[in-house]
């Protein structure tokens, strides 16, 4: 279950962000990276879940098949009710070891699970969080420093301090 509870956790930090953002902040275009806005990056993570979530029902996984809903992009509340939603499903989930998927990327079938799927949707929303934060700085944000890194890195680091 720590798999779960670790995607729940950075939906939970990607959820304050966006509680901690205006409707005008969130939309915006970000001089930093490639001009995204925070939108932008919450909108691809979300709808990284979101295929997940449709390969638990179908068995057949292709991140590249995401709806790009614009709405996510600039309506704040529309990506937290969809993030409430998604913990919800994940929250549901009793054994993420017990759900074998195709993953599919153009003509490409692999063999995967939920298991391997749930680590690689943590590691790209610490990702994107991390790029959230660079956004947030370039607005004059502050964010908080363990958004967009690692546990493991965390866990290092506090080894590492004096």
């Amino acid at each position: 279950m720590e798999l779960i509870t670790t995607n729940l956790a950075q939906l939970n930090a990607l959820k304050d962000v966006i509680a901690e953002l205006g409707d005008r902040q969130y939309a915006a275009a970000s001089k930093l990276p490639q001009e995204a806005s925070i939108g932008r990056h919450s909108r691809h993570v979300l709808e990284h879940y979101s295929q997940l979530i449709l390969a638990l029902k179908n068995g057949l996984l292709d991140y590249s098949e995401r709806r790009r809903d614009p709405i996510l992009e600039t309506q704040p509340q529309a990506a937290l009710t969809r993030i409430d939603e998604i913990q919800e499903t994940l929250g549901a989930i009793d054994s993420p070891y017990a759900h074998p998927l195709i993953y599919q990327s153009g003509t490409t079938r692999l063999a995967t699970n939920l298991a391997r799927e749930l680590d690689f949707v943590c590691s790209h929303t610490i990702h994107h969080l991390a790029l959230i934060r660079i956004i947030m700085t370039d607005f004059g944000v502050e964010a908080e420093p363990s958004i967009g890194v690692h546990a493991s890195t965390l866990e290092y680091q506090q080894k590492c301090a004096p």
